[in-house]
């Protein structure tokens, strides 16, 4: 009866033997993907105000600024969660900021995710010219989170000429 137990043993034993070629494998810590950050750009380069037809401060100002924010995304998905925009006047004038959060993203645009490596456009307009002159820097800031859960936030800016 004990040979019943053990021959069935030493053939998968003899068949393991075989099998190994001699390596031996070392089980080391697990490694963590790198996460690419995703990157933003504005375009055009060179912004320019347009005038607006019809003007009544603050609610629809003299000018707007068309412009496309781009994000392109590393190898996980980001989705953006707000866009803020402030825009700085060649004189250093200030106009309150304005934010775009996640439900507003997502009627606007239908979705705010930008899938891993690739790129997504955002056109966006800002009203500018309400107690400020038409030319300066907009400030733009966007935050996002990625598949994973991790949150950040990045500062990009462009000229209004």
């Amino acid at each position: 009866m004990r040979t019943r137990k053990l021959a069935p043993m030493l053939v998968l034993g003899a068949f393991l033997a075989a099998a190994c070629d001699g390596t031996v494998m070392s089980v080391g810590t697990p490694t963590t993907p790198s996460v690419e950050s995703a990157s933003f750009s504005v375009m055009p380069s060179t912004l320019a105000a347009q005038r607006t037809t019809t003007t009544f401060c603050p609610s629809v100002p003299p000018f707007s600024v068309p412009l496309t924010l781009f994000v392109r995304a590393g190898s996980v998905s980001v989705v953006v969660t707000e866009i803020s925009m402030r825009f700085v006047d060649s004189f250093g004038v200030q106009m309150p900021q304005v934010t775009l959060p996640a439900p507003v993203l997502t009627a606007q645009f239908g979705t705010a995710l930008v899938e891993a490596r690739s790129g997504r456009s955002f056109p966006l307009t800002l009203g500018v010219g309400c107690g400020t002159g038409s030319t300066g820097t907009i400030i733009i800031i966007v935050q996002g989170r990625d598949g994973q859960g991790h949150t950040s936030s990045t500062q990009v800016t462009a000229i209004v000429r």
